[in-house]
């Protein structure tokens, strides 16, 4: 990262997945949308506050879909788990991410696994064992970041090796650029 403003994505969002999910809520808004110009009275009311609704789920899918998942700024990794503004965990404290397979659901007596990304947090960082999170997107628990790969790009061992390979770096920066002490 070259400025100190900027903000460096490391795990982008799956954006496949996101637009397909906008499918659904942009023919929902466009057939209320039709039905509000071809109506009166109560039908042109409902089908608009439909479209409204469908408008506004489209726009959070269409926020989603440009969020990362993780990025750098200011030294620290901002975690995109939650709407509104990131979590901020300073760089210092994040150790490793490795990928995992946490059970994710139970159907028909099988067990689902799929590929997650685990950050994995300093110990002594007491105040960063937990937050709150979408479950859909993560866990954060026990000092462990867990994003589910369902809503990021595809998650790889190269892509864990590029992920360590800048948090190496980010230490060093970091490290450099501290005062020494005398």
């Amino acid at each position: 990262m070259t400025s100190e403003n900027r903000r460096e994505v490391w795990l982008r969002p799956n954006r496949l997945a996101l637009l397909f999910a906008l499918v659904f809520p942009l023919m929902l808004g466009l057939g209320s949308t039709m039905l509000a110009i071809q109506n009166e009275g109560l039908v042109r009311w409902l089908a608009a506050v439909v479209a409204a609704a469908a408008a506004a789920l489209t726009a959070a899918l269409a926020i989603q879909a440009s969020r990362p998942r993780l990025a750098v700024g200011h030294d620290q990794l901002l975690v995109f788990l939650r709407w509104g503004a990131p979590l901020a965990v300073p760089l210092s404290i994040v150790e490793c991410m490795f990928l995992g397979r946490p059970e994710t659901q139970r159907s028909l007596g099988h067990t689902s696994r799929m590929v997650s990304l685990v950050i994995r947090l300093a110990e002594a960082a007491t105040d960063y064992r937990q937050r709150a999170v979408k479950p859909a997107l993560g866990r954060w628990e026990d000092g462990y970041i867990t994003i589910n790969g369902a809503w990021c790009e595809p998650l790889t061992l190269e892509l864990a090796r590029r992920l360590n390979d800048q948090l190496r770096a980010a230490h060093r920066r970091q490290q450099s650029h501290a005062p020494a002490l005398d």
